[in-house]
């Protein structure tokens, strides 16, 4: 089960980007809170890497590039 969790984790991201694009507003994002998951899931990369754990890895770069997208959005919108 844990398996296949990892995969799909990052996927809590994407109805928050769905958001803001669709609504062309980010009211109520708080960029110092994801700005902050960007950090944490960074170090949790350089642990997979240094752990050789491909699975952390991958995981959190996608938590990053998601993170990373709401981030952005806030700023622009």
């Amino acid at each position: 089960m844990g398996n296949y969790c990892w995969r799909f984790s990052p996927a809590h991201s994407v109805p928050q980007i769905y958001q803001i694009i669709i609504t062309k507003s980010a009211s109520g994002i708080s960029i110092l809170t994801w700005s902050l998951y960007i950090f944490t899931a960074s170090f949790w990369i350089i642990y997979g890497v240094a752990h050789k754990e491909r699975a952390i890895v991958i995981n959190n770069a996608f938590w990053v590039i998601l993170e990373f997208i709401i981030v952005l959005l806030a700023l622009i919108y």
